[in-house]
């Protein structure tokens, strides 16, 4: 049995995020939609007012609807760029940082059956089977079990020899199409 203690806090779940936008092209798709759409506000509504103003025309319901058109189109172009990647970490937070913690430690243990997962409300185990993918980076693991969850297993958290064989583990027991390696640049 190989043990390995990872602790999750709010840097390790923007790492998990940036795989989970990875894996699903929806929500890029969805703020790259939002953004055009608010930009189009934004010109329609301000051209129109530029005009309104320039030629010193009277203020309509008309002017104020545009106006407002032009405020939601900032609001939007702000939730694209910003809004909608604070609100998704916040979820994450949500799932992995429960009470408003700041951190958990969770205790990995692998062995042939798979990844058996302990932190101090609940335990958990994955067949390695069900494990869709592993990528493996400089300093940790990420492994995405389904569509909506994903792991990070902190290499620095392995003990002794651990981490070792921890890699011979994942070749014995896993499909070549499970495991991604983090490829360096030789330059």
């Amino acid at each position: 049995m190989i043990k390995c203690d990872t602790t999750f806090d709010k840097k390790t779940v923007a790492r998990i995020y940036k795989y989970y936008v990875k894996k699903h092209l929806r929500i890029p798709i969805s703020r790259t939609i939002v953004g055009v759409g608010s930009i189009f506000l934004i010109l329609f509504g301000t051209a129109y007012l530029a005009d309104t103003i320039s030629f010193h025309e009277p203020w309509g319901g008309f002017e104020i609807f545009m106006l407002c058109a032009a405020l939601f189109g900032l609001f939007f172009l702000w939730y694209a760029l910003f809004g909608a990647k604070k609100i998704s970490l916040h979820q994450l937070n949500k799932q992995f940082l429960k009470n408003k913690q700041h951190s958990v430690i969770f205790h990995y243990t692998f062995d042939q059956k798979g990844i058996h997962i302990e932190k101090t409300d609940s335990s958990s185990f994955y067949s390695w089977k069900l494990l869709k993918k592993i990528w493996e980076q400089p300093d940790f693991y990420v492994f995405e079990i389904d569509t909506n969850r994903f792991g990070l297993i902190d290499k620095h958290g392995f003990k002794n020899n651990d981490h070792a064989e921890f890699q011979i583990l994942l070749q014995k027991v896993l499909q070549p199409n499970q495991i991604e390696q983090h490829k360096l640049l030789i330059g």
